[in-house]
């Protein structure tokens, strides 16, 4: 059917037609034209504000070793992108680690190092490509499986470490030489970050069966993210790697310190000088009773008489789990009665724990654990003796109290008896023994 329209004869309406005329118009080819540029253009803004550092692209490891990388990705945007990391096209088994994982967020400004692992079977050999791809985009990374020392061993003394913000931690580990040859210029390296600033030790050899400890220092900065982080520690000899070993970091917010530390005397004991005692030497107990290392621990003494001095109470670090002990040398300077005294741990102003303690001077010359010490410790000596004797004699009477002569010769009787029977009886069964070896030969 058509109609007649003012410009003559025209087609009748038909929505196929209707279609065909918005599509084959310029006007809408050009929106369609600019919304798909946009979209590209938007994600190839998100892609370009991601910046992705690997801190070592190749990873040199032994055979049925696995190379742990670390890949620091920065969204220098300013909205959330999704990031999303897989392998494509690798011979070797990867993986990664649980956080952050393969696929999370990234908000603006924020940075995020994803631990991806490469592991090799004790049947590779040579160079292996890894092609991991974040966003799109391909980072290239190598597994290189080199000759390896089969008797060098390495351990970590924890499975965990745990380290505050704005600290200094001490990983430790123990080298050992399994095998019957001496291995020389063993190196320990690391993957730890360069933020941490790892102090790695010096080189060292290894007799056969000979053990080593060893550790790396590091210094976890105030702003360091909390979290946990895994790092891959190797010893090695020359271009052959010995042995690898991982190690797990938790950084903590900085916690408070006070009770972490526990301290006790431990022993007391003279100070002679000039075969004349004048003090005290006391031996303290302390104790970190926490998993994190305390450095520059100071301590504080109050209640000390002005004519006192110690010495030995100097800084101190403190790893975590240790017990160790500190001798103090506190110089009396003559005689003197009861002091008490307060000694105290702190940490940066902080008080950690405190302890207070006694000195006894005139009361028998006893301090705390049994210590006899001043300038009277000769007449008290001879004192206590004497007291003691005394109290001895006392005792003795009471307990044979109403025991008359007769019950006492009765008693000591009885015991020679006992003594003459049992020997006779010895020589009887010694004769008995002696029959039997006659008259077996």
């Amino acid at each position: 059917m058509n109609t007649i329209g003012k410009y003559g004869t025209e087609k009748a309406f038909k929505p196929e037609n209707m279609v065909k005329a918005i599509t084959n118009s310029k006007t809408i080819k050009i929106i369609f034209l600019a919304i798909i540029v946009t979209s590209v253009l938007a994600a190839t803004a998100a892609a370009s504000s991601l910046v992705i550092d690997v801190e070592d692209q190749v990873k040199e490891v032994t055979s049925g070793g696995t190379a742990h990388f670390l890949i620091d990705v920065t969204n220098e945007g300013n909205e959330t992108i999704d990031v999303s990391a897989e392998v494509i096209g690798s011979e070797l088994s990867t993986s990664f680690s649980d956080l952050p994982g393969s696929e999370f967020s990234l908000g603006a400004g924020e940075t995020e190092t994803i631990h991806f692992f490469a592991s090799t079977t004790k049947e590779d050999k040579g160079t292996y490509d890894v092609p991991l791809y974040i966003n799109g985009r391909q980072r290239l990374l190598a597994v290189k499986v080199i000759e390896g020392i089969d008797s060098l061993e390495l351990h970590g003394a924890y499975e965990e470490n745990t380290v505050a913000q704005g600290s200094t931690q001490e990983l430790k580990f123990v080298a050992e030489n399994i095998g019957d040859e001496r291995i020389k210029n063993i190196i320990i390296s690391g993957d730890i970050s360069t933020r941490l600033n790892p102090d790695y030790p010096s080189h060292f050899f290894l007799n056969p069966g000979e053990q080593r400890d060893t550790s790396i220092t590091m210094e976890v900065p105030d702003d360091f993210p909390t979290g946990r982080y895994i790092y891959e520690i190797t010893a090695a000899s020359g271009d052959k790697v010995g042995a690898t070993e991982e190690v797990i970091v938790n950084v903590v917010d900085s916690p408070p310190v006070k009770g972490r530390l526990r301290l006790r005397d431990l022993r007391w004991r003279g100070l002679v000088e000039d075969d004349e005692t004048v003090g005290y030497k006391v031996t303290f107990e302390i104790e970190n009773k926490g998993l994190m290392d305390i450095q520059d621990v100071e301590w504080e003494i109050e209640g000390m008489p002005e004519d006192w001095n110690v010495s030995g109470a100097d800084t101190f670090d403190i790893d975590g789990g240790e017990i160790k002990q500190k001798t103090l040398e506190f110089n009396t300077q003559g005689d003197f009665g009861r002091e008490t005294v307060k000694l105290s741990l702190f940490k940066d102003d902080v008080e950690i724990t405190s302890r207070e303690i006694v000195f006894r001077g005139d009361e028998i010359g006893v301090g705390i654990g049994g210590l006899v010490v001043g300038r009277l410790a000769p007449i008290q000596l001879g004192i206590g003796a004497l007291v003691g004797l005394l109290i001895a004699l006392v005792f003795y009477m009471k307990k044979t109290e109403g025991v008359g002569p007769r019950r006492n010769s009765d008693y000591l009787k009885r015991l020679v008896d006992e003594t003459i029977e049992r020997e006779i009886k010895e020589k009887k069964e010694g004769k008995k023994d002696q029959d039997k070896k006659s008259s077996s030969e």
